[in-house]
């Protein structure tokens, strides 16, 4: 398949992920759940049908090679390591010059909605699109740079609802190490298991401090 197209349905992704969640959010919140439950369900259910529309595309085309169980764990676990220490030091000094108030969405919610959202679906997800269509459907016309630095900036950008704006650029360096290990290794699982990690952090960080 070629290049251009992975961009495409990559951005489509995106787009459908974000309107389903749009038009699930009110629909979940008539059933009678609280308002932070209803975020958290929307949005899976929109990442959910953003990975039925990707799943075949990936399947059928190169990026199924990104798929490796070899050192994948080893790797996951050290991209954690040091994606943790990008937003604890850079979490650290955006809060030195600037008041940062974060209140995640997940702090309140059910935690088998949490677990699934946030340990489950997003970290598959995610990075089957923004490491794998978006990344890669850019580099072969924009090259490696550039395509590391535009796919982790739509990355940052989906994390706006739910992330102050001064911790953005956090997030943007997170994504952009994310991009360059999956082009030197070749291989998307070490990031997923990494990503997963991440928010298992978050998760405990938050349930149990």
């Amino acid at each position: 398949m070629r290049s251009y197209l992975l961009l495409v349905i990559g951005i489509i992704a995106v787009v459908v992920m974000t309107l389903i969640s749009s038009i699930a959010y009110p629909l979940v919140l008539e059933i009678g759940l609280k308002n932070k439950d209803a975020v958290l369900i929307a949005s899976m259910l929109g990442e959910i049908a953003a990975f039925l529309l990707i799943l075949p595309v990936v399947y059928s085309s190169s990026l199924r090679k990104l798929f490796k169980i070899e050192k994948a764990v080893k790797r996951g676990i050290a991209l954690y390591l040091l994606c943790t220490f990008v937003m604890i030091f850079g979490g650290l000094l955006i809060s030195a010059f600037f008041e940062v108030k974060y209140e995640p969405v997940f702090e309140e919610v059910s935690p088998i909605y949490a677990v699934a959202m946030l340990l489950l679906t997003a970290p598959v997800v995610e990075e089957l699109i923004f490491r794998g269509l978006i990344l890669h459907g850019l580099r072969d016309y924009a090259g490696d740079i550039i395509a590391t630095v535009f796919s982790s900036l739509f990355f940052a950008l989906l994390h706006y609802s739910s992330t102050p704006v001064l911790l953005l650029p956090v997030v943007f360096l997170d994504g952009f190490l994310l991009s360059y290990f999956v082009l030197k290794w070749r291989n998307l699982v070490p990031l997923i298991i990494a990503h997963t990690l991440i928010n298992l952090q978050a998760l405990l960080f938050y349930w149990l401090i």
